[in-house]
């Protein structure tokens, strides 16, 4: 008497099906010939037949039964491939769905920014994410620096854009852009006549910063700056927003710096 083997087990218990041998059976189900489906993928027949008798051996029943004529699908067989090919088509859109994650194609971005940076260069880079880009769910986080970087490191973002360039263990940093720093001054103060203003030019003048993170850069530029050429610069950081900045300013209560974007800051992921 001639008995089936066991069907292979699996660490779950499950007996283990070969994706390639149901594949081949399935084509020997819609061609109902193992010689035609050979033909159609370009293999041996007597290949084509081992898997298919490796998988009934697996499943512990006959698929199929042969004649001379060619073969046809037990009942075991029809209802076996008709999920085996909804099974197959849920793979193969799984495997897409997750090849279109890792491209960024689908999915959500968990994105940091500093309010500073909202304008400008950034505003135009995330536009024309969400352009090419319009089935990724995109949610954007405002907050410092230093906040940001942890929340990466966190896993909580999936990338923020900070000020500087900061040398950050696993953590990846490219430069995107630079910003130029331009000077505010009151109507009528001497250097509005002047096409460019040095560091030094600085030297003698109050500057009135803002409070913030990017009024915190700058301040901490010009005083390297000045120092380098000898000089202690009279700095002032007031609790007020850029506009009430620009306006006291206007009034003559100091001069002040602003940064402007020129091509490249900060990415991280």
């Amino acid at each position: 008497m001639v008995e089936r083997q066991s069907p292979a087990k699996g660490n779950s218990g499950l007996p283990t099906i070969d994706l390639v041998s149901v594949t081949q059976g399935l084509v020997v189900a819609e061609c109902l010939s193992f010689r035609r489906a050979a033909r159609a993928l370009g293999t041996q027949q007597s290949t084509v037949g081992r898997r298919v008798r490796a998988l009934e051996d697996v499943l512990g029943v006959s698929l199929f039964e042969r004649t001379p004529a060619g073969v046809r699908l037990t009942t075991a067989g029809a209802r076996f491939f008709e999920q085996a090919r909804v099974g197959l088509r849920q793979l193969d859109d799984a495997v897409q769905t997750a090849g279109a994650a890792g491209r960024g194609v689908i999915g959500h971005l968990n994105i940091g920014i500093l309010s500073s940076m909202a304008a400008g260069f950034l505003r135009e880079v995330i536009r024309a994410y969400r352009a090419s880009h319009a089935d990724v769910a995109m949610h954007i986080l405002e907050g410092a620096s230093r906040e940001q970087i942890a929340l990466v490191r966190e896993s909580r973002l999936d990338v923020a854009f900070v000020l500087g360039a900061p040398d950050l263990p696993n953590c990846e940093v490219t430069q995107l852009w630079t910003e130029h720093i331009f000077v505010a001054l009151p109507h009528g103060h001497m250097l509005c006549d002047c096409d460019e203003i040095t560091w030094g030019s600085l030297r003698d003048e109050k500057v009135i910063l803002c409070q913030s993170e990017l009024g915190g850069a700058i301040h901490d530029r010009l005083i390297t700056r000045l120092a380098q050429l000898g000089y202690s610069p009279q700095i002032e950081r007031l609790d007020v927003g850029r506009e009430a900045l620009m306006h006291l300013v206007a009034l003559g209560l100091g001069v002040s710096s602003q940064a402007r974007p020129q091509s490249r800051l900060n990415f991280r992921r």
